[in-house]
C-alpha cells in the first residue's frame, strides 16, 4: 500500500510539472518594454489645455484607453485630445506625441494636429478658447502588436518653440 501511495505522489507531481511547463508555452510573448528617453519640459499650463472626452485633462495626468473589441475589429484605435487656447489672443501651436515606456513596436504612431492628418510638423493657428476642428489624435493598428501590449507616451502642446508648455501623459493598453 504504501508503494501504491508512493507511485501515486510521485505521477501527481510529474502531471503538476507538466502541466506547469506547457502552460508557460502557451501563454503569448510580451514584447519587451523599454524605457524611452524624453526631452525636458516644463509643464506651464498657462497657454494651453488639451481636453478628452468633453474635459479638460489636468496637466501632467495619465489618460488611460484600453482597446475595445471594435477597435482590434477595425484595426484602428484612435485617441482625440482638444487643445484649448487659455490666452485672450491666437497663439500659433505646436505639439508633440514621444513615447516614454513600451516596445519598439509602438514607437512610431501616426499623429494628426492642426487640421492635418498626419500632422506635417508645422505649427498651426489655435484661436482663444476650444478648437474642436484641429485634434491633436494618436492613431495605432492593434493588428501589429501582441494582445497586452501597453506603451506610455507624453502628449504635449506649446509654441513652436516648445515654450509655455502643456503635457499630459497617455497610456494605451492593446
Amino acid at each position: 500500500m504504501k508503494k501504491f501511495f508512493k507511485i501515486m505522489s510521485m505521477a501527481v507531481v510529474a502531471a503538476c510539472v507538466c502541466f506547469a511547463s506547457c502552460g508557460e508555452k502557451d501563454k503569448p510573448e510580451q514584447p519587451e518594454v523599454i524605457k524611452w528617453p524624453v526631452s525636458e519640459m516644463e509643464n506651464a499650463a498657462n497657454h494651453y489645455a488639451l481636453h478628452y472626452n468633453g474635459s479638460a485633462v489636468v496637466p501632467g495626468a495619465t489618460v488611460v484607453y484600453t482597446a475595445t473589441s471594435e477597435d482590434r475589429a477595425n484595426d484602428l484605435v484612435t485617441v482625440i485630445f482638444t487643445p484649448e487656447n487659455k490666452t485672450d489672443e491666437a497663439l500659433m501651436a505646436s505639439q508633440e506625441v514621444a513615447i516614454v515606456e513600451g516596445p519598439e513596436s509602438l514607437k512610431d504612431v501616426e499623429v494628426c494636429g492642426g487640421g492635418n492628418c498626419p500632422w506635417s510638423g508645422d505649427p498651426y493657428r489655435l484661436e482663444p478658447g476650444l478648437n474642436e476642428e484641429m485634434p491633436i489624435a494618436i492613431d495605432i493598428h492593434p493588428s501589429g502588436h501582441a494582445a497586452g501590449t501597453t506603451a506610455l507616451y507624453r502628449v504635449a502642446i506649446a509654441d513652436r518653440n516648445m515654450n509655455n508648455a502643456t503635457f499630459i501623459y497617455l497610456r494605451i493598453n492593446l
